[in-house]
Parts: C-alpha cells; sequence; structure tokens
C-alpha cells in the first residue's frame, strides 16, 4: 500500500481535491447507518433513504437560491460536465448542432465536445482561443455563433490559473440568440459568490471535493424548463435524468459542503487572499538572488488562492517533485491526467513564452492552511529554485 503523507506536510493542491472536513465525514457515516435502505425501495427503510435524500437535495438547491428539483446528483464533476454537454446534443438529435467551448477548459469538457464532434454527424465544435491574460475572447464567442449553435460551455474560474472568466457577459451575448449557457464552477465554489440568474447559467456543475466534501460525488444544476437527455439509462432516479442508485452518504456530504462553502465564501476568500500575499512577499523577497519567477494569468482579475507561476530555466517537473521531497505539495495542473505530469494546455493556449508556458506550477492554498504555512513554502519553493537553476547553468 502507498505510505501515508509523511507528518508536517503543506499541502498546497487544494484545487486538485480538499480534505474532507470531520463534520462533513460525520454526517455522512451517520446517514449510512440511519438510513440502510434503497431510496428507490417502498418499503419504510426505501421511504426514509428517499427522504434523506430529498432534504439533501433541497439543502443543496437551497443554499444557492435555486429549486430542488434543478438539481442532478452524479458521480463527479466530471460526470456533470458530460451530462451538460452529451445531453444537450441529445436533446437535438438528428439535427445540426454546433458547440462552442474555450480552449483553457477542464478536461472533461474539451474531450467530451471533440468526441462528440468526432462521433456524430452534424455536430461541430469550435474552441475558443484566450489571450495571455488567461480569459477568454468575448468577440471571439460572438463571432463564433451559427444558427446551430445549441451550447456554449464556459468554466467561470480556470483551474490553473485562477482567472475568473467572463461568463454572464458570454450569456448576454448568446442569450437572444436562444443558446444554452453551461457553467462548470467547480473551482469556484467557496471562491466566489455563485448567483445562477445574475451568471446567465441554463447548466451549472459543482464538485463536493473542492469544498472539503467527499470526493466521487457531484451534481449539475439545471435551469427549470430546461431539457436534457440523460447519458445512463435503467431506472427512473434523478428525475429520469441519471439512472442508478443515488450515493446517500456522498448526497448528504456534498449539500453540507456546499452549505458551508457558500456561507464562507467572504471570510474563505479573505482567508486566501491573506494567505496569497504572505506567499508571494515571502517568495520574492527571498527569490531576489535567484532566478526570475513571473505569475501566469491575470493578477487582477483571479480569485484569492490559486497562483500558477513560473520561474526562468527551471522545469516544472524538477520544482512538482523537488518541492515534494520537501515536504510541499503542488502541482504542474490539472489532477485529471493519472499523476503524469503533461504540457499544459491552458498555458499552451495563453501563448506564453516557452519557459513560462513549460515552467508553470500550481499552488493553491485552502481553509487548512496557515500562515506559517505560506511562509515556509515559500521559502522552499525559492530555495529549491535557486538549486534547480545554478544546477541547470553549471549542467
Amino acid at each position: 500500500m502507498p505510505a501515508p503523507p509523511p507528518h508536517g506536510l503543506i499541502y498546497l493542491d487544494h484545487s486538485a481535491t480538499t480534505p474532507i472536513d470531520p463534520e462533513i465525514a460525520a454526517r455522512m457515516r451517520d446517514a449510512d447507518d440511519r438510513f440502510p435502505g434503497n431510496p428507490s425501495s417502498i418499503h419504510a427503510a426505501g421511504r426514509a433513504a428517499r427522504l434523506c435524500l430529498e432534504e439533501a437535495r433541497s439543502a443543496l438547491a437551497g443554499s444557492l437560491g435555486m429549486p430542488a428539483e434543478s438539481v442532478i446528483f452524479t458521480g463527479s464533476g466530471s460526470e456533470a460536465n458530460n451530462l451538460a454537454i452529451a445531453g444537450t446534443l441529445l436533446e437535438h438529435a438528428g439535427r445540426p448542432a454546433h458547440l462552442i467551448v474555450s480552449a483553457i477548459e477542464h478536461h472533461s469538457v474539451l474531450h467530451c465536445a471533440r468526441a462528440l464532434a468526432a462521433r456524430h454527424d452534424g455536430v461541430t465544435l469550435t474552441e475558443i482561443a484566450c489571450g495571455a491574460d488567461g480569459r477568454i475572447d468575448l468577440d471571439a464567442i460572438a463571432d463564433a455563433i451559427r444558427p446551430a449553435t445549441r451550447l456554449i460551455s464556459l468554466m467561470l474560474v480556470n483551474n490553473e490559473t485562477g482567472v475568473i472568466q467572463p461568463v454572464a457577459e458570454a450569456a448576454h451575448r448568446a442569450r437572444d440568440r436562444g443558446i444554452r449557457l453551461h457553467v462548470d464552477a467547480v473551482q469556484a465554489l467557496g471562491r466566489l459568490p455563485l448567483d445562477l440568474p445574475a451568471l446567465g447559467a441554463d447548466l451549472l456543475t459543482l464538485a463536493a471535493h473542492k469544498a472539503r466534501g467527499p470526493r466521487g460525488v457531484g451534481a449539475l444544476l439545471v435551469r427549470p424548463g430546461c431539457g436534457l437527455a440523460p447519458l445512463i439509462h435503467g431506472g427512473t432516479q434523478e428525475n429520469y435524468r441519471r439512472a442508478g442508485t443515488e450515493n446517500l452518504a456522498g448526497a448528504v456530504g456534498m449539500a453540507e459542503a456546499v452549505r458551508r462553502a457558500v456561507a464562507a465564501t467572504d471570510a474563505h476568500r479573505r482567508h486566501l487572499a491573506r494567505l496569497e500575499r504572505i506567499f508571494l512577499d515571502t517568495l520574492t523577497g527571498q527569490a531576489a538572488a535567484g532566478p526570475r519567477f513571473e505569475l501566469n494569468g491575470c493578477a487582477t482579475a483571479k480569485v484569492p488562492g490559486i497562483l500558477n507561476l513560473a520561474f526562468e530555466g527551471v522545469r516544472q517537473d524538477d520544482l512538482v517533485v523537488g518541492m515534494d521531497l520537501a515536504g510541499v505539495a503542488i502541482s504542474a495542473g490539472s489532477a485529471c491526467s493519472s499523476g503524469v505530469i503533461e504540457p499544459s494546455h491552458v498555458l499552451a493556449a495563453m501563448n506564453l513564452p516557452p519557459w513560462r508556458r513549460d515552467g508553470g506550477v500550481r499552488i493553491s492554498f485552502g481553509s487548512t492552511n496557515t500562515e506559517q504555512e505560506a511562509r515556509q513554502a515559500a521559502a522552499r519553493l525559492a530555495e529549491l529554485a535557486r538549486r534547480l537553476a545554478t544546477s541547470t547553468a553549471h549542467g
């Protein structure tokens, strides 16, 4: 079995996943213990489980000001993204369908959209570029719209750079054309206020484990009246939109995670901003004698707590591995690549200089991090970058 994380590990990869809140874990265990029945069964145990599930659904929806019937529980944020995109196209089966996504979307959006365009006649795809600041080009979206455009899918917060995307502005450009908007809000939960009507979203994706909830459960929020074809067929669960026995404990945990994240958004943002400031101040002071570094992404239009940076002449895999050996967990980008360090499609889409594109690493803070950890991590990163740059120069 793999070894547990060493004592004293500084975990700065909260954009990949967050440690579950012990109180949320306790609620989930209680749900498993108290409600052993299948929510689809008609006996008393089943009815009790169904009531628990629907209470979780109502609580999640209520935290975001939506009706309970808008919530579809899924097995992950990636599944919710696939359901939003493929489910929309299946609603238009037999008719030409054009999709618009940005080139910096999560792979669950990009790969789903590309697969649909490759496998289905009549389905076409446009991938919108972004600028060097990591923000999508709104004019390019407007120019890409066609009579057959059915869906625009955009993330609210980029998972690698933390840059906030102009989703509401994109919605304005699409709304009068009758085009559906899907918003991947996985990285926004707890970092930005979430208001579906203000965003103009018809569909919105969330994942519990990004906000100290359980892994293996997500949700797709669907605007009332917005049709969606199922991807998984079988039973009548999730109002015929996602068959399969529901993950009751996961739904309970997700509802509580969303409630807590929404309630604590302002305080959480202040905490993350403080940690980010301490980290950057420490890094800037200690990196003066080392290689220069640059932040990737717009510094004035991002959420606090997600940083993407590169050191000139230092490789990203050396930084990730070196920091791991130094007791600090950071990443080279999205965690959905089976543990393989691959070139970032996000940084590539930003057309950055090669050293920033190929050297970018992500540092993402969470509620469990301390100011001392921010200082220590920055000092270790600066020292590592100095050693690696010196080794490269002499090698």
